[in-house]
């Protein structure tokens, strides 16, 4: 999960893609990168990280829209508006089948920029695998990039040594074991360490919703 601190930044990334992809682009006689003024619609599918939904794209798929691109923002499994039990959830692929099944559901000659933050790097890099012939291009946005030299234990594991050294403030975790001692299967972040980690740079009206407790002191 990354902070706050690359809200920016991905911003940055996705306006600098689109501003490209926005125009289609061909090779001149010296081979020389050339975007014409005519517009080329592109699909979006937006994947959220670790904790949130597909609610928190809100600002980027306006931005999109108003480009004239189709946008599918996706909730994960047990995530936003998907209905599916936090038990049901059994493996990683488990989590991700929402995004599965959309590719999936496509037509056999759509193709899609597949966008993915923080955790859902995760989603990206499983459904680039399943699926190459849906994707066109995949965007790793402050991102956990898989690949063959970083598994995913190797990058699990670094964080289980960041959250040791650092903690998650008022965070809670479900282990594998009722005694809490077990390997961590899910975690909720708390209301405090989300204002002080995550949304410590996000407008003051909305650190004042009803999402954040009044007695917080931020």
């Amino acid at each position: 999960m990354a902070s706050s601190s690359s809200s920016f930044s991905i911003s940055v990334v996705i306006l600098m893609l689109l501003s490209i992809l926005s125009k289609p682009t061909v090779l001149d006689a010296r081979n020389n990168l050339v975007i014409t003024n005519q517009i080329s619609p592109k699909h979006f599918v937006l994947v959220h990280g670790a904790c949130h939904g597909a609610w928190c794209w809100y600002k980027l798929v306006s931005l999109l829209e108003s480009g004239g691109h189709k946008v599918t923002a996706l909730d994960l499994g047990a995530s936003g508006r998907n209905e599916v039990p936090l038990d049901d959830l059994k493996t990683i692929d488990d989590y991700h089948k929402p995004l599965y099944s959309y590719l999936e559901s496509l037509p056999s000659d759509e193709k899609v920029i597949l966008v993915g933050h923080s955790m859902g790097g995760y989603a990206v890099s499983s459904a680039m695998e399943r699926y190459p012939n849906k994707i066109s291009l995949a965007v790793f946005a402050a991102a956990f990039m898989i690949g063959p030299n970083l598994t995913l234990s190797q990058i699990t594991t670094r964080l289980g040594v960041e959250a040791d050294a650092y903690g998650y403030g008022d965070s809670t975790y479900t282990t594998s074991d009722s005694s809490g001692n077990g390997v961590p299967e899910t975690i909720l972040f708390g209301p405090k360490y989300m204002i002080a980690k995550m949304y410590n740079m996000s407008p003051r009206e909305v650190k004042n919703s009803r999402h954040f407790p009044k007695e917080l002191d931020f």
